[in-house]
């Protein structure tokens, strides 16, 4: 699927969404699923919520810790 804003093709792309992620590796552990609930449950802080940055950063180390779950 081609942009015409960012002029990418994002079905050439494998895509991963650690919102899907978490709800299935974590369901029934966490009252929610917002990237600082889950942060918090893995001990991570985001010094600057809501700042892209900082955001992506977590997102990214998040992430990382769904992938060492089974």
């Amino acid at each position: 699927k081609y942009s015409d804003i960012t002029h990418y093709y994002y079905d050439q792309h494998k895509v991963e969404d650690t919102l899907l992620i978490a709800r299935e590796k974590l369901k029934g552990k966490l009252s929610n699923f917002k990237l600082s609930t889950i942060a918090e449950f893995f001990n991570i802080t985001n010094a600057m919520a809501h700042r892209a940055q900082f955001d992506a950063l977590t997102t990214a180390k998040v992430f990382l810790e769904l992938a060492k779950l089974p």
